[in-house]
């Protein structure tokens, strides 16, 4: 079982990768890659660094289980100050 973040906190302090792809980006020296996957009721954040992990999660955004997969490189010196915060509420919330 991988490892799980703050979504927000990701989000402050990772840069996007833009290039998305179903194969798994490489991470650069000390960084790790954290994916933001976002069913449309909560956001979780998720550590996608091992393809194997990588592929797990793009394979569910793929067959529509999550709307949003965001995937983003941070220093794993970083990772520490985005401790896991649970579900957090989607941005996109439905009925709201």
């Amino acid at each position: 079982m991988g490892s799980y973040y703050g979504a927000e906190q990701i989000e402050k302090l990772g840069t996007t990768i833009s290039s998305y792809s179903s194969t798994p980006p490489t991470p650069q020296g000390n960084q790790a890659l954290v994916a933001i996957m976002d069913n449309g009721l909560y956001r979780i954040a998720c550590d996608v660094s091992r393809p194997s992990e990588y592929k797990e999660f793009n394979d569910s955004y793929r067959q529509g289980n999550w709307l949003t997969m965001d995937v983003y490189a941070i220093s794993k010196d970083k990772l520490a100050d985005c401790p896991d915060t649970g579900r957090a509420a989607s941005k996109q919330g439905f009925g709201r």
